[in-house]
Order: C-alpha cells, then structure tokens, then sequence
C-alpha cells in the first residue's frame, strides 16, 4: 500500500520509470499507480493480450 512505502527507500531499492520527471525520493507519498509503473518497469511484467492466459 502507498502508506506503507517510504518514497525514499522504495526508490534506493526499485528505482523509478525512466519517464519519471521528478524526484520520486523526495516525495511525501507515492500513488498505487507510481508504485506499480516501477514494479512492472522493474521486473519486466508485461500483461498478456489474451485473457484465457488466466481464464480458463
């Protein structure tokens, strides 16, 4: 959750998106979507096209 993530340590750990153009670290709080932009960038998740992929 957001309010369990310390801007600062996220970024030391994660880093941010490429396409970030600020200083996530010096944020007061990071969204849900900010969190999951650099998670996905960061692990290289890539949603599937095709939902039978989790819908079977």
């Amino acid at each position: 959750k957001p309010a369990d993530v310390s801007p600062a340590e996220f970024v030391a750990k994660y880093g941010q998106p490429k396409d970030a153009r600020e200083d996530w670290s010096k944020k007061k709080r990071l969204t849900q979507q900010e969190i999951g932009q650099t998670l996905k960038e960061r692990w290289n998740i890539q949603p599937t096209e095709n939902c039978q992929t989790c819908h079977r």
